[in-house]
């Protein structure tokens, strides 16, 4: 799949390089505290950013799609949500074992409770959604782009519906 160019690269090296150092983090941060270096309230920020980011890996992990559609719709949202957090847990993280003040987690909170409610709303959305419109068949223009009631793109019917 060819890496998307918009917004940032999620499949490029500093994609990938703040998700290594948010595990770089976590690791430290969970060292600190197994030492009894932090207090119970930062543990307990920890464990929550710890299955807040686990969460997320999860779902952008996860196929929802048939071959043909993966990388839209859902997937690129968690793919999003997933990249956003692990900057926000990387530079968090970083300070922390830094400082071991409580300020930048308490930071991240606000950040990470955003993408982990939308990912939530998502998720529910598409799972009630009964519509067998292929993702993002009209944000794409793929319902204008047609040869024979089809989509030249997608193969799909023109309309999802059976109507014009």
């Amino acid at each position: 799949m060819k890496a998307p160019t918009h917004w940032f690269n999620h499949y490029g090296p500093l994609a990938a390089l703040s998700e290594v150092t948010t595990l770089a983090g976590f690791g430290w941060s969970w060292i600190c505290a197994a030492y009894h270096k932090t207090t119970a309230f930062q543990t307990a920020l920890l464990l929550l950013f710890s299955l807040v980011y686990f969460f997320l890996r999860m779902c952008a992990s996860m196929h929802w799609y048939r071959t043909e559609d993966r990388g839209t719709g859902i997937e690129l949202h968690c793919r999003r949500a997933l990249i956003a957090s692990c900057y926000t847990l990387a530079i968090s993280l970083t300070f922390f074992a830094a400082t071991q003040h409580i300020f930048p987690l308490l930071a991240a909170v606000p950040i990470l409770a955003f993408f982990t409610t939308a990912t939530l709303f998502v998720i529910r959305f598409h799972l009630h959604d009964g519509d067998t419109t292929p993702p993002n068949f009209y944000s794409s223009g793929d319902f204008l782009n047609t040869e024979h009631g089809r989509s030249i793109k997608t193969g799909h019917p023109k309309s999802p519906h059976g109507k014009e």
